[in-house]
Formats: C-alpha cells, structure tokens, sequence
C-alpha cells in the first residue's frame, strides 16, 4: 500500500513539474537540482547590491528528489551533511556551465529556491548551509499574512509528502506544524562568482567541515 502511496505522490510531483516547465539540465546522476526560467514577484535587494524587482526573470531551483542523498532513519547526520553539501556544489557548478551556454539566460538576473524546513535546530543549520553557500535567506513564514499561512499550509502538505516519498529519513523529529518556508535567493553574478569557470577552487571550501558538523547535530538535538 505505501509503494502505492509513493508512486501516487511521484506521479502528482511529475504534473507539476510539467505544468511550472521544471526540467533536467544535466544527465548527471549526482546532479541534485532541477530548474525552470520564471518570474520574479518580488521586490528584494539582495546582499551583494543586486535589487531584483518583480517581472525580471530568474532561475527557480528545485530539488531532484531522486537524486538527493538518503537519510538513516535517525534523520541528517555527518555523513549526510557532507554528502549534501558536495552534491550541492557539483551541482551548483555544473549549472553555471549550462547556464553560460545557453542563451535562455542571458536575461535571468538571479537563481531563487524555496524550502520547507522543520523548526528548532536543524532549521537553523540548514539555514546557515543556504548562507555558506552563498545564499540570502527570506524567512516567509515570519512575512507571511493570513493569505499567505493559508498557502503555505497546503504547500507544506506537498513539500511533506515529497518528503515522505522520497526520503522519510528526513521527517525524523519534524513536527508538520512546525515547517517554516524560506526562499533562498543568490545573483547571477555571484553565483557566477562562486560556481562559474573561472571561480577556480571553491573558496568555502574549508566551511565544508563546519556545515557537515552543524547538521549532523541535529541527531542529538
């Protein structure tokens, strides 16, 4: 019945990402990321001066579920935190080559994310992974009005099941009211800056360690 259940909720996942356009840029099997070119609504100036308003066109990431490393039933660890973290970054890279290449972006001003993640300390460890890899951090939970917490709960009822589909190690110790919705935002040019070919070795390199063993915390919390 759960294989059931699964196959329902990948078969919902596949829809939409046909009807938002999200499509594969690599057939790499360690590429952890999907993409689709849209729009942005929203009026942000981002960390590195880059003000982004509503209309200009932007880079959506997506998770590739199938793709993400799996976590034990004890939830993230240390050998997850670096495996994410790894994955992202060859990820990251092989974007910025794809996007260098194709003219469909010449016009897109910067790449935005959206994520659900549980409250307590594994949200701020996940968060502070976002940051180290070059990311500004919108909390929309805190922003949002009665609209929006209407929206984000049926939002995280999918990004739940998504979880529950594809890695129910993840739901260990997260409460479904507790999920918190950020988008994670980074301009062209600086993540050009960071994952382009000219970027040379990762300059966070050495925070790979630190990030690794923030999250594997979260075991213990």
């Amino acid at each position: 019945m759960f294989d059931a259940l699964r196959a329902l909720v990948s078969r919902f996942d596949m829809l939409l990402r046909r009807q938002g356009r999200v499509q594969e840029f690599t057939k790499d099997g360690k590429c952890i990321l999907r993409i689709a070119v849209g729009l942005s609504h929203r009026d942000l100036e981002l960390s590195d001066g880059t003000k982004i308003q509503p209309g200009q066109e932007i880079c959506e990431l997506h998770f590739w579920n199938e793709h993400m490393p799996t976590m034990s039933r004890e939830g993230p660890d240390l050998k997850w935190g670096l495996e994410f973290y790894r994955l992202a970054v060859r990820s990251f890279r092989s974007l910025a080559a794809h996007m260098a290449s194709e003219q469909s972006f010449a016009n897109v001003m910067a790449l935005q994310g959206e994520l659900a993640l549980p409250s307590g300390e594994s949200r701020f460890s996940l968060v502070a992974t976002g940051s180290q890899l070059g990311f500004d951090v919108v909390d929309l939970t805190l922003q949002a009005g009665r609209w929006g917490r209407f929206k984000h709960f049926w939002e995280n009822i999918y990004s739940w099941a998504l979880m529950w589909a594809f890695n129910p190690g993840s739901l260990k110790r997260k409460r479904f009211l507790g999920l918190h919705r950020y988008e994670f935002w980074i301009s062209r040019k600086m993540f050009f800056h960071l994952y382009g070919a000219q970027a040379g070795q990762f300059a966070r390199k050495s925070s790979t360690s630190t990030t690794a063993a923030s999250i594997g915390k979260t075991r213990r919390g």
